[in-house]
């Protein structure tokens, strides 16, 4: 969000435009989803290059109010808000904002982004053999995890 205090909005732009610089994206973004607090964009280069990006402007505390001063670095639309009992070893709440009058749930989007961009077949299988010869098969392995 652009009012994370642990990791700098700029940093999250510099992210995305060393990415567009490596894979030789030079069009300019298309917005997919927008609302008064948030701005969701893609832009595709050629073959599979793809960035998207949702920057938003949710807190999850008013500011000055977060005892560690961390009121933007949150999960938009979850129901992990201040005021909800904590979990066994939770330290905090990350749900934001904490009025549940999100526009947009951001799980919801990774995962409607993952559904609508599958990891094609063949770099599956590479990740299987490279764990394999890596000694990372099995159970516990990294190419159960990626197969």
């Amino acid at each position: 969000g652009r009012h994370d205090a642990l990791v700098p909005f700029a940093s999250g732009e510099e992210t995305v435009l060393a990415l567009a610089k490596g894979w030789n994206i030079t069009v300019e973004a298309t917005v997919v989803d927008a609302g008064t607090k948030f701005n969701h964009s893609r832009v595709r280069g050629k073959g599979r290059a793809l960035v998207e990006t949702i920057w938003h402007d949710y807190v999850n505390f008013p500011e000055g109010t977060d005892p560690i001063n961390n009121w933007g670095h949150c999960f938009v639309g979850s129901a992990d808000v201040p005021g909800r009992t904590w979990l066994f070893g939770q330290v905090r709440h990350f749900g934001c904002p904490p009025t549940g009058s999100a526009q947009f749930v951001a799980f919801e989007k990774v995962m409607q982004f993952f559904l609508a961009n599958p990891k094609p077949r063949s770099t599956s299988e590479r990740v299987a053999r490279l764990s394999k010869k890596m000694g990372l098969s099995g159970n516990a392995g990294a190419g159960e995890v990626f197969v």
